[in-house]
């Protein structure tokens, strides 16, 4: 988490990580003491018992209680406070929902070097949520988040510049910030990379890093990534051919509910049935 901010703020959700994941032993005592540094302006615990009342540690759960610990904390300059109350404004959770606040607090956590909020910026000015709509403004910040090494930023922007979305299409462009993302196992951009490899999409075609990048994704449990990996199977482009290994593959995928994998399935679980009979 505190590698997504800068500065002199690193200290702060660092901190903040530290206390919302301790728990003090029992509920009651991590209010006990929490309150105790509150009531002393410290940002860190002001946010804590925001979270405490958001989810009902140690207290009666509620949302608006809960909105008032983090403005305090957010009123400081706590990045975590603004940003969650942000999405608190955005969804109206605890608060009436309001997407110029919700921008608001975000930008202000974007503007002390926070990625993850720099991207939920990213979203709002895409949409224009709040703001005016801005294609220009979107993708500025989801590239000061993606230059953070916030891999779910990185990943955004491999697609936008895969689809030209908002952009030149560049497919050189794309394979590059899907890497970045899926170097740090980001599953979506792993299967990203695999189709760019598979089509040959901005890098040089390669069937077997195709697979090797679908199994990364699959082993994750994604399903697009299971079906691609049992159609590279069944057709033997970057691994041996071997149908039973197809059939695994799709099997799972179609377990999760990928259509295409399960009429690829009965496909070949009809083939192998019909080979089977006429072997007998």
């Amino acid at each position: 988490m505190g590698r997504w901010v800068s500065g002199k703020y690193h200290s702060v959700v660092t901190v903040s990580a530290t206390l919302l994941s301790s728990q003090l032993a029992h509920d009651q005592q991590y209010i006990f003491w929490a309150r105790k540094a509150a009531d002393q302006g410290y940002s860190v615990a002001e946010e804590a018992l925001g979270y405490a009342y958001l989810e009902g540690r140690g207290v009666s759960k509620d949302g608006q209680e809960a909105a008032i610990w983090f403005r305090k904390a957010a009123d400081q300059g706590n990045v975590l406070a603004q940003n969650k109350l942000g999405f608190m404004y955005q969804n109206g959770d605890g608060v009436p929902k309001d997407d110029q606040q919700a921008a608001a607090w975000f930008r202000k956590a974007a503007n002390q070097g926070y990625a993850p909020a720099q991207d939920r910026l990213g979203f709002i000015y895409l949409n224009g949520d709040g703001v005016p709509q801005d294609d220009q403004q979107a993708v500025a910040w989801f590239r000061k988040a993606a230059d953070q090494g916030y891999a779910p930023a990185q990943q955004r922007l491999g697609f936008i510049y895969q689809n030209g979305d908002r952009v030149p299409k560049d497919y050189q462009l794309a394979a590059v910030w899907y890497r970045k993302a899926a170097d740090q196992g980001y599953v979506f951009a792993q299967y990203s990379l695999g189709a760019m490899y598979a089509n040959g999409q901005g890098i040089p075609k390669d069937d077997q890093q195709a697979v090797a990048w679908f199994r990364k994704a699959a082993e994750h449990g994604l399903a697009d990534a299971r079906y691609s990996l049992g159609l590279a199977f069944e057709e033997g482009r970057g691994v041996p051919q071997d149908i039973t290994q197809a059939i695994a593959c799709l099997r799972k995928a179609a377990e999760q509910g990928h259509k295409e994998a399960r009429t690829k399935l009965e496909e070949l679980e009809s083939i192998q049935n019909a080979e089977g009979k006429y072997l007998r």
